[in-house]
């Protein structure tokens, strides 16, 4: 059952970021091609209103991509879709992790299609052969470093996630107003969570550079962030719910 779910929320969610990951793409190819063959300079009119759009595009997609991820979980939890979710037979814990799941899904692939938009500048650029050569004198004593990277960003991401959905099962408890009672939450959330984390760092000396010796340190931060959330968000959902 949480497979089904999760493969509803994508196939739904992708309807509309698909169309937007196309154009990212699409945008990619053509700013390399003019570029390589247009001998277009660094500074030229054409190369500045490619760069703006391509900027455009990208905040475009962030946005939709939370967009997405909230209206998901807003309309799938907690409004009339929600009757519908919570008689299944399925606990409020699995509904919260496909819910998550889907989403985190969907983020790291509008990450890994803004990553690949830059792909054909590299190919078409000329880059390749530096590429390659930087491939093969790559020091594999790297890789457990950006394997942390990789876990650090993850996990920043399902914290994200969690942190708008507690906010929004808090939003949830309201009457009037659920939406802007939801904003409040998040806002008061976050407020929470800065300085708990600077208090954190300054009990254990940390200086708060990621890539350096506080990895585990924000691994650690961003999976009990996860707990803490979910826990709030199944309380609520399961003890509190109050649905439209």
């Amino acid at each position: 059952m949480l497979g089904k779910l999760i493969k509803y929320d994508i196939k739904a969610m992708s309807k509309i970021i698909v169309p937007f990951w196309a154009a990212l793409l699409i945008l990619g190819w053509v700013i390399a091609i003019q570029n390589h063959f247009r001998k277009v300079t660094q500074f030229s009119t054409m190369n500045v209103l490619m760069i703006v759009i391509a900027i455009v595009i990208i905040t475009a997609v962030f946005v939709m991509n939370i967009v997405i991820v909230i209206q998901r979980f807003w309309r799938g939890l907690l409004k009339e879709e929600g009757y519908l979710m919570f008689t299944l037979p399925i606990s409020a814990r699995n509904l919260i992790f496909s819910k998550l799941i889907s989403a985190l899904l969907i983020s790291l692939g509008t990450v890994f299609v803004i990553i690949f938009m830059f792909l054909p500048w590299i190919l078409i650029g000329g880059d390749l052969k530096n590429l390659i050569f930087a491939f093969r004198n790559f020091d594999f004593n790297n890789v457990k470093w950006m394997i942390s990277v990789i876990a650090i960003v993850i996990a920043e991401i399902a914290s994200s996630i969690y942190h708008v959905y507690a906010a929004m099962a808090i939003g949830q408890l309201s009457n009037r107003n659920r939406f802007l009672f939801s904003f409040a939450a998040f806002i008061a959330i976050s407020i929470i969570q800065s300085i708990l984390s600077v208090l954190a760092m300054d009990v254990l000396g940390f200086e708060g550079n990621v890539f350096e010796d506080d990895k585990l340190f924000y691994l650690i931060v961003s999976v009990i962030q996860c707990v803490i959330y979910h826990i709030i968000t199944e309380y609520l959902l399961s003890r509190k719910l109050n649905l439209e």
